[in-house]
């Protein structure tokens, strides 16, 4: 009856479930195919990359019931053993569900290397390069292999010497489950990415490993302790430890060489490769595109910055913070560096953005290498007069942009300690005295606001006056020059300086047009400026 007034489910699904996506050569994990609030005929297929390999292990049924509604799931199992490295696919499934196709989308998997080969021992540790150079990422890796139930495990991390931690980068710890020899057995790893510092044979000493296992407890159970059996929630004799200790690791590490080693060398050590991409291949003058550098590789990135173009490039650049992302995986180290930079053209027609070329050192090729993105090629259209105020031209170098912190509080009205008033008629008796005069002190003040105003030196007087103040610095004067020449302008035409125009300046006169549309070239490094400040000061002198 109960189940009667249960509402009806209103769509079949169909879902593809696996716990890690990334496995190891060997690694076996569970995969479920769902149906949930359907029916469906038959075992469902599931597809798999040629370096996986999937097995069907039986189904089940549950109805769940929560808040009056009513949910049939049936799970159909598979065993999923990884047999070859490498990234597969693992899917889709298509499934008829109550006369319906439904489908699940695949999942991709990736497959690494298998497990170091212990030899019997319990630990081991292992270098990625034994013999690294200056510079050069390594991976220490420390491995625990056991067969029993273990209860707690706790590694101590040894030094070491001659290298320093990977700051973009954590150390990762993995653990998973293999059948060896028909045993089940797991696996736990912790891997340590390390840049080589120090030049020599360099020794990181043993790493060591206390472990609690859980003891089989074979004499009659006549204790309290006892009725847990092998748990290890037991208060006493249920566990056993062991003290685990590796073999030390030694490493030469070698110098960069000397011989070849270009002028202007990145410090880069590793395999990388380098793209450049535009947002878009047209752009107003005066405004930016911005280019996207991204930067992959198996070595360090930190502390890198992209080399700046050529003084005569005919465009200045911007480059934001660069983004760091590595992936520790296998003993594989990988780093991507993305580097958004704005290009400011500077004149117009067509702009070629040359390659950026950086020099590193390659460990495979074990010499000095280029790494060169392709040219990008930007058509530069004429921009919108008056688009914005010059604030600087094209001698000042640097980015004078400022970031802007976010505070994580709310910002609310600060009340003053003794800052609660009396809410009472006698409280308020002052408010409504003060509210009697509030006609008088409103009319001073309109009487003392125009008797400041008609002090207020006139604007024209301001910007003559500030002729005699320029500054000495050629690109700052020039500046300063500008911002007198378009408020003189907009106050002659009774504008707002910002929105003034060359239709505008057209229209009051013919010496103020040729002084803003040589201000414009001069903006973008073109153009003749020797006389500027003369005629400036003759318009702005002249201006009534």
């Amino acid at each position: 009856m109960i189940l009667a007034l249960l509402p009806i489910a209103l769509a079949a699904e169909l879902s593809l479930h696996i716990d890690t996506k990334t496995l190891v050569v060997g690694q076996s994990v569970p995969v479920k195919v769902a149906v949930i609030n359907g029916g469906s005929f038959g075992v469902p297929v599931l597809p798999v990359g040629k370096g996986l390999l999937a097995q069907f292990q039986g189904q089940s049924s549950q109805h769940v019931i929560v808040n009056f509604e009513s949910t049939r799931i049936t799970e159909y199992n598979f065993q999923l053993a990884a047999t070859a490295e490498g990234r597969w696919s693992l899917g889709p499934v298509d499934l008829v569900v109550d006369g319906k196709r439904l489908h699940a989308p695949a999942v991709t998997i990736d497959v690494g290397a298998p497990p170091i080969d212990q030899g019997g021992e319990p630990v081991v540790a292992t270098i990625s390069d034994e013999t690294p150079v200056l510079g050069q990422v390594v991976v220490y890796r420390f491995q625990f292999q056991y067969d029993k139930p273990l209860v707690n495990a706790r590694w101590t991390r040894p030094e070491f010497p001659g290298f320093i931690p990977e700051v973009n980068a954590e150390p990762v710890q993995r653990e998973y489950q293999l059948m060896q020899d028909g045993v089940a057995t797991t696996i736990q790893t912790i891997e340590v990415p390390l840049v080589a510092a120090g030049t020599g044979v360099q020794t990181i000493q043993p790493a060591q490993l206390t472990a609690q296992f859980r003891a089989k407890n074979r004499r009659r159970r006549r204790s309290v302790d006892d009725l847990f059996g092998n748990s290890p929630f037991g208060l006493r004799g249920s566990t056993e430890t062991r003290t685990l200790s590796t073999q030390p690791v030694s490493v030469s590490i070698g110098a960069l060489p000397i011989l070849g080693q270009p002028a202007r060398y990145s410090g880069l050590v590793g395999q990388f490769k380098a793209k450049l991409r535009a947002s878009t291949t047209q752009v107003k003058l005066g405004d930016s595109v911005t280019l996207e550098y991204i930067l992959v590789g198996d070595g360090t990135l930190a502390g890198f910055k992209l080399p700046p173009p050529a003084e005569t490039a005919g465009f200045r650049v911007y480059d934001d913070a660069p983004e760091i992302r590595t992936q520790l995986l296998d003993g594989r180290f990988r780093s991507q560096l993305t580097v958004r930079r704005a290009v400011v053209p500077e004149r117009e027609g067509i702009l070629v953005v040359p390659p950026i070329v950086v020099s590193t050192y390659d460990t495979e090729a074990e010499q000095y290498v280029v790494v060169s993105t392709g040219a990008v090629e930007l058509t530069v259209v004429p921009g919108e007069e008056g688009g914005g105020v010059v604030s600087s031209y094209g001698q000042i170098q640097g980015d004078s942009r400022e970031a802007v912190a976010a505070i994580d509080q709310d910002i609310l009205p600060v009340i003053a300690p003794g800052g609660v008033r009396d809410r009472t008629l006698k409280g308020a008796t002052v408010i409504l005295s003060s509210a009697v005069a509030l006609p008088g002190m409103v009319w001073g003040l309109l009487t003392m606001f125009g008797w400041l105003r008609s002090r207020r030196p006139a604007p024209l007087a301001v910007l003559k006056a500030r002729l005699a103040d320029l500054p000495s610095a050629p690109d700052q004067r020039l500046a300063s020059l500008e911002s007198i020449f378009r408020g003189t302008v907009a106050e002659l035409l009774g504008v707002a300086v910002h929105g003034l125009n060359g239709q505008q300046v057209e229209g009051l006169s013919s010496e103020a047009a040729s002084l803003y549309a040589d201000f414009e070239r001069a903006r973008y490094g073109g153009g003749a400026v020797a006389d500027l400040e003369a005629r400036v000061n003759g318009f702005v002198r002249g201006a009534r």
